[in-house]
């Protein structure tokens, strides 16, 4: 058998002119294993930062959308609200002229029920009626039709309401219509 070349020839050459023997392949796998396993922490660290931002912009739209749509619905009904408030004002002019005779009739009875049905529903709307007798004259919620000399009543003071006034979840949709002391 012959000898294999290659071996012998590497046997005739000094050990300092051989070429350099080649690192095994597990090895230099494991010289890249932890740069590799950083550099995949790093790329894993901002894929999840990436991820947690984009969460949070989720949750902010849902919460927006949610706000605008609330929004919206109370606008929509604003409309229709408001065109029953002359009704209120209705039952309220009718009922200062009730006849004496007719004040303890079924039939008024019946009106008032009706007028107290329209009010719940205004109310359960998040419409609320605006305070006026007796409280001082504050323009954000009043309109001032007139003044009276009232000597009695401090300068300010709301002592007639001809107009009901309303607000809605805190936002004044119609003012009162009063009479203020001088």
């Amino acid at each position: 058998m012959k000898p294999h070349h290659d071996a012998a020839k590497n046997h005739d050459v000094p050990q300092d002119k051989q070429p350099p023997k080649e690192k095994p392949a597990a090895k230099e796998a494991e010289d890249t294993k932890p740069t590799q396993l950083a550099t995949l922490q790093a790329q894993c660290q901002e894929y999840l930062n990436g991820w947690k931002r984009a969460q949070a912009d989720y949750q902010n739209l849902k919460k927006e959308t949610a706000s605008r749509q609330t929004e919206m619905a109370q606008f929509a009904n604003q409309q229709t609200i408001e065109s029953f408030l002359p009704l209120v004002d209705y039952f309220t002019y009718a009922f200062k002229h009730v006849p004496a005779e007719a004040q303890n009739s079924e039939w008024l009875q019946g009106m008032k029920h009706i007028q107290s049905s329209l009010l719940k529903i205004l109310a359960d709307s998040g419409v609320e009626p605006v305070k006026t007798i007796g409280t001082t004259f504050d323009h954000d919620k009043h309109e001032s039709v007139a003044e009276i000399n009232a000597a009695e009543k401090p300068s300010g003071t709301i002592i007639e309401e001809t107009a009901a006034g309303f607000t809605r979840h805190g936002k004044v949709i119609r003012h009162a219509k009063v009479k203020v002391a001088k």
